[in-house]
């Protein structure tokens, strides 16, 4: 039978017990809602987002060759135009410097009956005059053509002080010259009728009629341009010459 002192030992225990967990539901209630605000605080903050560091160690030509989107607003530049290719010239023939492709060397050859041999010349455009390069005037053509590339002062390989159209004279030119005319150093310009004059001045002379009144007068044939005042001849042997208007000629030999 149970005594009053049994029952109060059970209440005591009982009621032990229910504090106990009250207490433990409280404190997990407690770490619950501690939780859910820590996450909710979690969710709602912003994230920072780092965008990667280009490697900038990149060759500056690579780097402008990336491709990017333009910025709203902003145009593309154009792409680049392609390279147009050159002819190519299964021959070996230079001219000035520059060779020639096998359409010019055709045109040329069609004019002129004879075949060019492959090689390195000069022309001067303004006086028809050509020779090959390193080497005195070996003769006369039509002067005017674009053909090959701007004639250089070395062309001959000069070294007299005497330049004619640019190109300083070879001492077999000089020479030539001189058995009509003093030669001085200077800079001159003669076109293709024998006209000269020092070069950025006025007409001076005309050596056709210099060598016709020389009394050294002879025939010619060749290569030949003509004008109003007369032409230029040449037999590409080392024969230059002139022949007037008039008909007469007048020649030398280097």
């Amino acid at each position: 039978m149970m005594t009053t002192k049994h029952m109060m030992i059970m209440a005591a225990g009982v009621l032990g017990a229910g504090t106990i967990g009250l207490a433990a539901g409280g404190l997990l209630l407690l770490w619950l809602f501690n939780r859910s605000e820590s996450k909710a605080n979690y969710a709602t903050a912003p994230v920072e987002r780092r965008e990667p560091i280009p490697n900038r160690a990149v060759h500056p030509v690579m780097d402008r060759l990336e491709q990017r989107d333009p910025e709203p607003g902003q145009v593309s530049p154009p792409p680049l135009p392609l390279q147009p290719q050159r002819p190519v010239s299964t021959r070996a023939v230079l001219i000035n410097g520059q060779r020639l492709t096998d359409q010019q060397l055709q045109s040329i050859e069609q004019r002129y009956p004879s075949r060019i041999p492959d090689g390195r010349y000069w022309y001067d455009r303004v006086s028809g005059a050509w020779g090959i390069e390193g080497g005195p005037c070996a003769g006369f053509v039509l002067p005017g053509q674009t053909i090959g590339g701007e004639l250089r002062a070395d062309a001959s390989g000069g070294n007299t002080g005497v330049f004619i159209n640019g190109r300083q004279l070879h001492m077999l030119d000089v020479m030539a010259l001189q058995q009509f005319m003093p030669v001085r150093q200077g800079r001159y310009w003669v076109d293709a009728q024998g006209n000269f004059g020092y070069e950025g001045g006025p007409y001076a002379g005309n050596l056709v009629q210099i060598i016709a009144a020389s009394g050294r007068a002879g025939g010619g044939g060749g290569g030949k341009s003509g004008g109003d005042h007369g032409s230029v001849i040449g037999d590409g042997n080392g024969f230059i010459g002139f022949i007037d208007h008039e008909g007469r000629s007048a020649s030398f030999q280097h």
